[in-house]
């Protein structure tokens, strides 16, 4: 499984034993129950509801609904825009679910629209071709009735034809329905172009309580969604992309974020159409999880404590806390529970540690050697040999490829005695996205944004006189 957090509905009473419960309520008998190849009532009055009943359908119900190409019930077993049922009419049934109705005898068989419709009129040749009246227990030739689907063929929905059959016989009339429905068979989604919207994708960075729109993201994905499986998740492949996503930071900072995506990725995420999938992410770390020295705590301890991503470190003499145990950063599934249909994560399988999307990380200031940040540069010839006055992304030096988690939300980032204050309350910081939509996938600027946040510990100064802060950094990508 791709993630944790799947949801089971609460059982509920079925209508057949509520019925019961009212017979039995009521002093009837018991009935024997109908086996499965019982022929359909319409859903007629009780005394009559056995004078026509439907037959050689795959449901005993009056909605009856089959997968285009689906053998067990489309009998072209095909996936061809429509679905083939095959109907047969009974007549005078011997039906146990209706012990009130004992009148036999059918005079006359009837379909509404029969005349506009050769399928239906074909059923209603088969049935006279019995030889009304008659009161005899019996059934027609099985008469073949199309459904096709509705929509376009790009985007298949659910066809729906509607039997109403009158039936007159020496106990009354015998109104009767029935519902064929179509439905398309699973497909791939197809391919999304998530353009990305630089007024509305920023670069979060959170100082204290203090978020601040650091930059704006620009660049391109493209995503391509497969056949969604029987829960609804469908793997999503990253097929292309701009050659960098990136935010300028200036002024704020005189950088720019680079990232370049690792393309083509396969099996990069999933989506979640019918949702019961937590898609939520989190990041949490400790400031101060130990002191060297203080209560018997040492850096042996301190190195020990690892999680998914390192293990702790213990501050230097020239750091800004000395002697001080940064506990490692733990990440991983958000706990939060269902996140919703259409919830995407472009994340590695946390079973598996497969897949996922890859960037490369850089850094780049403009204006700046490459070689030597602190020279500043308008051409090359400004700097030494061999390096380069950096302008834009792909001038700087590119990190190890990492998997960024990237996905519909919600994620959480908390800093556990931030700044090295103890005892304060955690500093937390959540975004959320938005989730996306299967059945507008392929619809760019439809729904959907992607969320991705981590704390790092020094990360930024305020000034000269004063130590580093821990930095909480959110990425926020939309197209809309």
């Amino acid at each position: 499984m791709r993630t944790a957090g799947h949801f089971r509905l609460m059982n509920a009473v079925t209508n057949a034993v509520l019925m019961w419960w009212l017979l039995a309520a009521a002093g009837l008998p018991a009935v024997a129950q109908c086996p499965d190849d019982c022929p359909v009532p319409g859903g007629g009055s009780g005394s009559v509801d056995c004078l026509a009943e439907f037959d050689g359908l795959p449901a005993v119900h009056r909605v009856v609904s089959c997968q285009d190409g689906d053998t067990s019930c489309d009998q072209d077993g095909t996936a061809n825009g429509a679905c083939v049922f095959d109907v047969i009419v009974c007549l005078n049934q011997d039906d146990p679910r209706l012990p009130a109705c004992t009148a036999k005898g059918v005079s006359s068989f009837k379909i509404r629209g029969a005349g506009h419709d050769a399928e239906l009129a074909g059923l209603e040749s088969k049935v006279a071709a019995l030889g009304l009246p008659t009161s005899a227990s019996t059934c027609s030739a099985s008469q073949a009735v199309t459904v096709a689907l509705a929509g376009s063929a790009e985007q298949p929905r659910a066809g729906r034809k509607r039997l109403h059959a009158a039936t007159r016989g020496e106990g009354g009339r015998d109104f009767d329905r029935l519902s064929l429905v179509c439905t398309p068979p699973p497909r791939p989604l197809g391919r999304r172009r998530f353009s990305i919207n630089p007024s509305t994708s920023p670069l979060v960075a959170v100082l204290g309580d203090l978020p601040i729109n650091a930059g704006r993201f620009q660049g391109w994905l493209e995503l391509d969604a497969g056949t969604p499986d029987e829960n609804g998740v469908a793997a999503i492949d990253v097929a292309a992309s701009s050659e960098y996503i990136f935010a300028d930071l200036r002024p704020l900072s005189p950088m720019i974020v680079c990232l370049k995506p690792l393309v083509p990725a396969l099996n990069a995420g999933a989506i979640a159409c019918k949702g019961q999938q937590d898609f939520s992410f989190s990041v949490a770390v400790d400031h101060v999880a130990g002191v060297v020295g203080e209560n018997d705590f040492t850096a042996e301890q301190c190195q020990a404590m690892c999680g998914p991503i390192g293990c702790g470190t213990v501050e230097g003499a020239d750091d800004p806390h000395p002697n001080v145990c940064n506990g490692p950063v733990s990440a991983g599934v958000g706990m939060r529970g269902d996140s919703g249909r259409g919830a995407v994560a472009l994340a590695p399988d946390p079973e598996t540690e497969e897949g996922g999307l890859q960037f490369e990380l850089s850094f780049v200031k403009p204006g700046a050697c490459r070689n030597n940040e602190n020279q500043e540069c308008s051409a090359d010839a400004d700097c030494g040999e061999g390096d380069i006055c950096m302008e834009a992304c792909g001038d700087g030096r590119p990190d190890m490829a990492t998997a960024v988690p990237f996905s519909s939300g919600p994620v959480r980032v908390q800093v556990a005695n931030a700044d090295g204050v103890v005892g304060e309350p955690p500093r937390t910081y959540d975004v959320r996205g938005q989730n996306f939509s299967c059945s507008r996938w392929t619809t760019e600027n439809g729904p959907g944004k992607l969320v991705f946040a981590f704390a790092q510990l020094h990360a930024f100064s305020t000034g000269s006189d004063l130590p580093p802060s821990d930095l909480i950094t959110a990425f926020v990508l939309s197209d809309k």
